[in-house]
């Protein structure tokens, strides 16, 4: 499992396996400074690519020059949130600041994502929300429309709960497209997709649900 925050962008999420190493890709450079954060403990201070590791964690982590550090068999202890914060060297001002939410999973406590169910309300004749729901740990929801992207996120995992969930992802649209729309939905164990056929929305005040699995296909991921 990897984490690349080498290029400083939004908020991220990376997941890790139990029991198996986690690898950060951090951001290089010799006139700066970074440090990464649990909560407000520092784990790793870098400075002209030497890296300064806490007592805590020497017994198994480690960093390269390269700009990777590396967790040794995480745990579930290692889940939660970090920063990654980089100053100036010289004038220690902040230059980049990344929220990090770290998942820990145990792949073999994982459940399959079940059959999606894939909706269509009409709000307008401009406006329509589609919606696409699956039961499982750490689901994945890839839509497209006609082969296009038009999202990919991830649902948080239920691990914790120990209970199902039935993760949901709604988004809208506009009420006069049309075409094959279709939610694939997978996680570490399984993958599943969904399609319907997209109607316009004619009338601006019907509100109408198109539900159900046309057409579902199942696969195991690679």
């Amino acid at each position: 499992m990897e984490c690349n925050l080498s290029e400083p962008t939004g908020d991220q999420q990376c997941l890790g396996a139990l029991g198996e190493p986690l690898i950060f890709y951090l951001p290089s450079g010799t006139n700066k400074q970074t440090t990464l954060k649990k909560n407000t403990q520092s784990i790793l201070r870098i400075t002209i690519n030497t890296g300064v590791i806490n007592s805590k964690y020497n017994d198994h982590s480690a960093f390269f020059t390269n700009g990777t550090f590396k967790l040794e068999k995480v745990t579930m202890n290692d889940s939660g949130d970090y920063v990654l914060e980089t100053h100036g060297f010289t004038d220690g001002l902040l230059l980049h600041k990344i929220n990090i939410h770290i998942e820990i999973q145990d792949y073999c406590l994982s459940a399959p994502v079940s059959e999606p169910a894939l909706s269509q309300m009409c709000l307008s004749s401009e406006q329509m929300k589609v919606s696409c729901s699956s039961e499982g740990d750490g689901v994945e929801f890839i839509w497209t429309l006609d082969g296009n992207l038009l999202i990919q996120t991830r649902a948080e995992s239920t691990l914790k709960h120990h209970a199902p969930s039935v993760p949901n992802v709604t988004i809208s649209l506009h009420g006069q497209l049309t075409g094959i729309l279709t939610c694939n939905v997978r996680n570490n164990v399984s993958t599943k997709e969904t399609f319907i056929h997209l109607t316009s929305c004619k009338d601006s005040i019907a509100h109408c649900v198109v539900l159900v699995m046309q057409t579902t296909r199942q696969t195991r991921p690679n």
